[in-house]
């Protein structure tokens, strides 16, 4: 989740981790492009809303 002001990690009280270099929308199309995350959790992170996101789904992308 990248912490930056538009985004739910920004919030004092987010609880998950914090990771601004995969924060970024273009970034998840190349990880899918090269297989690298299951498809499955790629159209979930695509279609979560930021309000919908927790620290439970923001661990599952990361151990991803």
């Amino acid at each position: 989740m990248n912490p930056t002001s538009k985004n739910i990690a920004y919030d004092t009280s987010w609880e998950g981790i914090r990771v601004p270099c995969i924060g970024t929308k273009n970034i998840w199309n190349l990880f899918e492009a090269i297989n690298m995350f299951d498809t499955d959790i790629y159209k979930e992170i695509k279609n979560k809303k930021a309000k919908d996101r927790n620290k439970k789904f923001a661990e599952s992308v990361y151990n991803e």
